[in-house]
């Protein structure tokens, strides 16, 4: 790699965040990994998350800042941040979550060693409103894993994901079809021609709170999530597990459930299927 070359850009677009984006920006500040820009994009907020943002780019020349004039959506504000990224990799990290201070260099050291890798994940840490550890999630290690998990949960938690930036370059950008499910639709494009894998170390907390988890965005995204599966099946070639036939049918169920009878029943079947997680 070629010393003078930037390592990675990290992106975050922010809306109305102002709660919890210290936490976020601090989280990247702080990591042991040094060789990165912070592209963070603020997509028209109303409240001080502005005002936030530009008191930190001040401070750390590392911090570049996108404005949208109005609100644009995130998939949006992702491929912003993408195209003028100069990084060799692409890290995501939601406005609302904390990376852990070994993220990237861990990251780094595992997609360095390992080029037919195109994105890397890792484990979570669930946290409440207050930062306080509410519960641990784990995602499959290897690639063949992975791939088999797609037709029944998202196998990368996004908001830990590193990218080649090559992935985007060859294979396209965030699809605003697939609002809310746009993460599971990429991966699984890029998978086309390059392996996944989740580091099996917990170095993402994720925040469990009232907007992202409401009802209504759960239900567009079980919508949004099928769109995407079938749409790998028909374009990129994938063939439905023997778990696949069943997942489909009970998401057209959920589809007409009242959501908060739906909201448990996939609970349950999250537990059922994915044991490893508590």
């Amino acid at each position: 790699m070629n010393l003078n070359s930037l390592a990675i850009s990290v992106i975050m677009p922010a809306y109305n965040a102002e709660k919890y984006i210290k936490e976020a920006i601090e989280s990247i500040l702080n990591q042991t990994f040094k060789d990165f820009e912070f592209i963070i994009v603020d997509d028209a907020s109303t409240d001080n998350t502005r005002k936030i943002i530009e008191t930190y780019a001040k401070k750390d020349g590392r911090i570049k800042v996108l404005y949208n004039e109005k609100n644009l959506g995130i998939v949006h504000s992702y491929n912003k941040a993408i195209k003028i990224a100069k990084g060799k990799y692409i890290a995501i990290l939601e406005n609302d979550d904390i990376a852990a201070p070994t993220r990237l260099e861990k990251q780094f050291v595992f997609m360095e060693a390992n080029p037919k890798v195109g994105v890397c994940g890792t484990n979570i840490v669930l946290i409440n409103e207050k930062g306080k550890e509410i519960g641990r999630r784990i995602r499959p290690e290897l690639d063949k894993e992975c791939r088999k998990a797609f037709f029944l949960y998202c196998p990368i938690f996004h908001t830990t994901a590193m990218i080649r930036k090559e992935c985007f370059e060859k294979l396209g950008c965030y699809n605003d079809k697939f609002i809310y499910a746009q993460d599971l639709e990429i991966f699984m494009r890029f998978s086309i021609g390059y392996k996944l894998h989740n580091l099996q170390e917990f170095l993402g907390y994720y925040r469990l709170h009232a907007a992202n988890a409401s009802f209504k965005r759960w239900a567009r995204a079980i919508k949004s999530a099928q769109i995407a599966r079938l749409t790998a099946v028909r374009e990129y070639h994938y063939s439905f597990p023997l778990l696949g036939y069943p997942a489909i049918l009970f998401t057209c169920f959920f589809h007409i459930m009242p959501s908060k009878l739906a909201y448990k029943v996939t609970g349950l079947l999250r537990k059922i299927f994915l044991k490893k997680e508590r």
